[in-house]
């Protein structure tokens, strides 16, 4: 049987463990780039972008360039997400519902 203090303690050990996972996830780079490469972005875990490269075809074609961009952005988040979600799973072992995150 568990003791309400080995609940309490098993939660702070949780805790702990999700916000060493997170500091790890804010250091490291998420690229993302469009369908075709010709916009690339990366952003840190803290979804801050360090850097944009845009190929010189672009540059003259806003409309396409807006999308390229666009479609950059969603990719290199989109893995910032998804890895977010995994180490919530690995750490909660499944208690926690996919998607809540």
């Amino acid at each position: 049987m568990f003791s309400m203090e080995q609940v309490l303690r098993q939660a702070q050990q949780m805790k702990d463990t999700m916000t060493k996972k997170r500091e790890e996830i804010h250091l490291q780079k998420f690229e993302g780039a469009s369908a075709d490469g010709a916009v690339s972005v990366v952003f840190t875990g803290e979804r801050r972008m360090c850097s944009l490269r845009i190929d010189e075809s672009l540059r003259d074609n806003p409309q396409q360039l807006e999308a390229h961009v666009c479609a950059a952005v969603n990719a290199a988040l989109g893995r910032i997400q998804e890895r977010m979600e995994k180490e919530i799973q690995d750490v909660a072992g499944g208690m926690i519902p996919s998607g809540l995150f």
